[in-house]
């Protein structure tokens, strides 16, 4: 993009952002006036004036709005409290988006109340002092909050780093905290130098980029326009399952297993709108997207210590249960998708060890299996299509040939296999991330350049980082192709929705897909409030960060080494360009 095209390009990123704003919070709040904008309102919680400033600055350029919100005094920044905050409030011809702006306080930014380091800290005592954190921070919220419907609390916290230890961080027990008052969080670290640690001169970037995350938790997002016409059924639907296990390490205490489904319907074509929901299993029903995020923390409670992965026994006892119960959840989810086109997307690593369906020599096609039963032919209104990475080393790293005598290059576009016959599997690739936009791809660390610009000099480079970009895989499983179904324009369609208009960057997975994975951010073990005060008295070894799911005959794990096992970075912020790509 040119330098001097750039502004009308965010003005139209942003135009997007509060289209699809405006969309969410009329999902969210459907009781709402109908004559009346819909209000976006989130809330700032903050420690620092240098994050403060800049976090309304970057909420300000990211949804294009126009004006300061309100002048208020330090004094007044100061004096807020939850219930009686500094509320800054923007109009814009699609919404009203309302900022209210409380420092955190009541000791809830400190680190939680555990043995100092050196000193042993148990289970039973880590898990209390979540628990109070937890209460502390809910009671805190709540009063700031009066409606039904999630909402978004951006979070100024020091890195895991600041605190004496990784336990006494209180990052997990804040976010279940405000998870209980209602409100999705996003975290952004405190700005500061230390020793090579600098966050000042990044702050402006980081807290423009957890504003994107944050908005993402309520499901705003400008779905990608596959433009493709009557090749694709009229009106198709995205669904994406995704199944997190969280294993049981020294910050983690307690083992989870849930398993996660994401519908992104897209509205009239050419508006970039979608709605994005989630699958709730206690109510058998699809809710906004936000909601979802806030019943995972519950749906991952440990009800009976011990048994968070099935029955107690063996390994492979408790993986039977797991693949029985999430194939009663895909039963349950998949039946409520015969209304409309539905493009169903899974991601072989993740998902194959529970849905041993999607496994090289089970898989069938324009067929599908998701219990005992024999497999079926597909329901007309579903396609299947199951996604591999590089993850695992999966799929291989690429490059393209250039015909002529210069360098190599990295072409992004959709590859079809060279095949007798339609070939149902194809490669995905992307532009070259911003964080490598500087290394080069004819570079050699031991000889002269031998192509491209810098043809016969010696350039010494090696302090560059260099970029392997690995193929990313779209296997058509099943379609229905003697009813008109075109497997490539099926891949094409997933392959575009790696490239959202609202994103910087393309995604290392398709839009939906995403969604789902970062619900695990989510998925927080702790013990139920029933066992709570029980398990208290249970002391448990240290486990340490190796530990995995207790397998009482001593096996491995291989689901680890299918890779489903995927924890979010530990620092949501960023210093460096979103790494998602």
């Amino acid at each position: 993009m040119k330098k001097e095209d750039k502004p009308e390009e965010d003005a139209r990123r942003a135009a997007e952002r509060r289209v699809g704003a405006a969309f969410a919070m009329s999902l969210l709040t459907p009781e709402a006036d109908p004559g009346k904008l819909p209000t976006l309102e989130a809330r700032l919680l903050w420690q620092t004036r240098e994050l403060r400033e800049a976090a309304v600055t970057g909420l300000v350029e990211r949804l294009g709005l126009k004006g300061e919100g309100g002048v208020f005094t330090e004094a007044q920044y100061e004096a807020a409290r939850p219930g009686d905050p500094v509320t800054l409030e923007w109009q814009s011809a699609e919404l009203t988006v309302r900022l209210r702006c409380v420092k955190l306080t009541a000791g809830l930014g400190e680190g939680l109340a555990l043995p100092p380091k050196g000193k042993p800290r148990t289970s039973s005592a880590i898990g209390a002092a979540v628990r109070d954190r937890r209460t502390s921070a809910r009671s805190w919220l709540a009063g700031d909050i009066t409606g039904t419907a999630p909402t978004l609390a951006l979070v100024e916290l020091d890195r895991r780093a600041d605190f004496e230890t990784g336990d006494h961080d209180p990052k997990f027990a804040l976010r279940l905290g405000f998870a209980d008052a209602g409100a999705v969080t996003q975290f952004v670290t405190v700005p500061k130098k230390a020793g090579r640690y600098d966050s000042v001169k990044t702050v402006d970037h980081r807290v423009s980029m957890a504003w994107d995350d944050g908005l993402r938790q309520l499901g705003i997002r400008v779905h990608p326009e596959h433009g493709l016409g009557e090749k694709l059924p009229v009106g198709l639907r995205y669904a994406a399952v995704w199944l997190v296990r969280k294993n049981r390490t020294a910050r983690n205490r307690w083992a989870a297993y849930v398993p996660i489904a994401v519908l992104v319907t897209p509205q009239r074509s050419g508006s970039g709108i979608a709605g994005v929901q989630g699958w709730d299993p206690e109510a058998n029903a699809w809710i906004p997207y936000p909601a979802l995020l806030l019943k995972l923390t519950r749906l991952a409670e440990v009800a009976v210590p011990g048994t968070e992965n099935g029955e107690p026994g063996s390994y492979y006892r408790a993986m039977d249960k797991q693949r029985r119960d999430t194939e009663e959840w895909l039963q349950k989810m998949l039946r409520s998708l015969r209304g409309a086109p539905t493009l169903l997307l899974a991601h072989g690593q993740n998902a194959r060890s529970h849905w041993t369906w999607l496994q090289d020599g089970q898989v069938e096609p324009d067929r599908i299996r998701d219990g005992h039963a024999p497999a079926r032919r597909l329901h007309p209104n579903r396609r299947l299509v199951r996604v591999r990475t590089v993850q695992g080393r999966e799929t291989p790293q690429w490059w393209g040939v250039n015909p002529k005598d210069e360098a190599n290059g990295l072409p992004s576009h959709l590859w079809v296999p060279q095949c007798d016959g339609a070939s149902r599997v194809f490669y995905s690739t992307t532009p070259k991330p911003a964080q490598f936009r500087t290394s080069a791809i004819e570079a050699d660390k031991l000889a002269p350049r031998r192509a491209g610009e810098h043809k016969g000099d010696t350039r010494i480079d090696t302090n560059i980082p260099g970029w392997n970009p690995g193929l990313v895989e779209i296997a058509v499983l099943g379609c229905h192709q003697d009813d008109g179904d075109d497997p490539e324009s099926l891949a094409l369609a997933v392959h575009q929705m790696r490239q959202p208009p609202d994103y910087p960057q393309a995604l290392a997975l398709p839009l939906p897909l995403h969604l789902a994975g970062l619900g695990q951010e989510y998925v927080l073990p702790t013990l139920a409030e029933e066992v709570e005060d029980e398990a208290s008295a249970v002391e448990d070894p240290q486990p340490t960060g190796a530990d995995v799911i207790p397998a009482g005959d001593g096996a491995p794990d291989p689901a680890m080494a299918a890779g489903l096992f995927t924890e979010p970075d530990p620092e949501e912020d960023r210093q460096a360009p979103p790494s998602d790509v």
